[in-house]
């Protein structure tokens, strides 16, 4: 695995030093920082590689990367000048300067980027999410390099003013700025005066299913962004609220807490035990300026008090709800 990933680098860094032109304009980063959970996981080294791979795919720009820049503060030294801003950009040629933040929130990558242009001094801001989806298979470490790339690229896509930047390329760098989205409560109602099914018995254990079917169902999409359950309960976490539990409706206090992390994105809804056997509705929303607005909705009757009937039956309303949202609340791409 380690020597596939190191002949795919050296093929990339081949393709970028062929194709450094003197047409384009050069950018270079002037700063990194890092969130608490992400400092000592993610490296500048990573981020800079990752953003040279942005910069390439992007056919805009020439990045000047940190070792060059060192090499012009050397040469700097050396002929007894100032190490200041002007000195280095008139060296480097350089035409925009970007400053990275990079934020952990367990399996959720934030990338806040700020560019400045050296010709008017104007600024421009975005932020790009990114799931971390892959660990290694021996110790379960997470492999970060993937979502870097994403989050980078849909940060970059939003400071340059083009969503569609990179929905030209191939399948491996295919990307454009995507909401957040977290999978809230669903709430489960009995009826007494039905038969008892064993899918209500244990709403504790098919809650959590139905979180994770719709999970499941969504987190490869492109025009999304997911929060994971775990990723979900940290965001509580963080403003001490204990985690609610899944068959539980979505109180205020949870959504006021995702409007402070800016999610969003919300599907929540029940699982009403009927004469017919129970009706799932799964509910889209919106938080928007700490407001919350409905959206959508997608409703069917499940007939069969079945485990695994129930995990096909909510991955096929989860498609059906986002499908019907396409391309009027989200960017219809792959």
């Amino acid at each position: 695995m380690k020597f596939k990933y190191l002949i795919y680098f050296i093929l990339i860094n081949s393709f970028f030093y062929t194709s450094f032109s003197q047409e384009k304009e050069n950018i270079a980063i002037a700063n990194i920082s890092f969130g608490p959970e992400a400092k000592g996981l993610i490296t500048e080294a990573k981020i800079e590689a990752a953003f040279n791979l942005v910069t390439l795919i992007s056919g805009k720009y020439n990045f000047v990367d940190f070792q060059t820049q060192d090499s012009i503060v050397r040469l700097l030294k050396s002929e007894n000048k100032s190490i200041n801003f002007d000195n280095l950009k008139s060296h480097l040629n350089l035409s925009k300067v970007y400053s990275l933040h990079i934020d952990l929130l367990a399996n959720m990558l934030r990338i806040d980027m700020m560019d400045m242009n050296l010709n008017d001094t104007s600024k421009s801001f975005g932020s790009g999410y990114a799931q971390v989806r892959y660990f290694g298979y021996s110790d379960n470490k997470a492999l970060f390099d993937p979502s870097i790339l994403k989050a980078l690229q849909r940060a970059f896509a939003v400071v340059e003013n083009d969503s569609t930047m990179f929905t030209k390329m191939d399948s491996a760098f295919y990307a454009y700025p995507a909401p957040t989205m977290v999978i809230s409560g669903i709430e489960f109602i009995d009826n007494n005066s039905l038969p008892k099914w064993e899918l209500f018995n244990s709403k504790e254990v098919n809650s959590f299913l139905i979180v994770e079917s719709i999970f499941d169902t969504l987190r490869h999409k492109n025009n999304i962004i997911l929060y994971d359950q775990a990723s979900r309960d940290s965001i509580y976490a963080i403003f001490g609220l204990k985690i609610p539990e899944n068959h539980k409706a979505t109180s205020e206090t949870e959504l006021a807490i995702l409007s402070k992390l800016e999610v969003e994105y919300i599907i929540s809804g029940s699982f009403n035990r009927t004469s017919d056997g129970a009706q799932l509705i799964l509910t889209l929303m919106r938080i928007k300026d700490q407001k919350l607005s409905f959206l959508d909705k997608y409703q069917a009757t499940l007939n069969e008090d079945s485990k695994v009937k129930l995990k096909d039956f909510v991955q096929q309303s989860a498609w059906e709800l986002i499908k019907k949202s396409e391309g009027i609340y989200f960017f219809k791409g792959k």
